[in-house]
């Protein structure tokens, strides 16, 4: 199975989910709040988002990044992080 790319990304400040288009028009969506670094992070921080590759999720104010493949899988951090193992 081939993996599709990602050609967009963006913080939708309405629904507080960050939106990931990709290049045969399907969408993938998250609650940014979920994802390890952006829990407590502020909103104009989370706007931020850069799209790096095609597969990779980057806030470079936050020193945060994601693996596009990895949040569709439903990991949205560490193991720790998953467990709820954070502050």
């Amino acid at each position: 199975m081939q993996r599709r790319t990602a050609s967009a990304a963006r913080y939708d400040q309405l629904t507080g989910r960050i939106v990931v288009e990709f290049d045969n028009g399907s969408t993938f969506t998250v609650p940014a709040r979920s994802l390890q670094g952006l829990v407590d992070a502020p909103e104009g921080d989370i706007v931020e988002v850069e799209l790096i590759g095609g597969t990779r999720l980057h806030w470079n104010c936050l020193a945060v990044d994601h693996e596009i493949a990895l949040l569709v899988s439903g990991i949205f951090g560490t193991p720790e992080f998953m467990r709820g193992e954070h502050p």
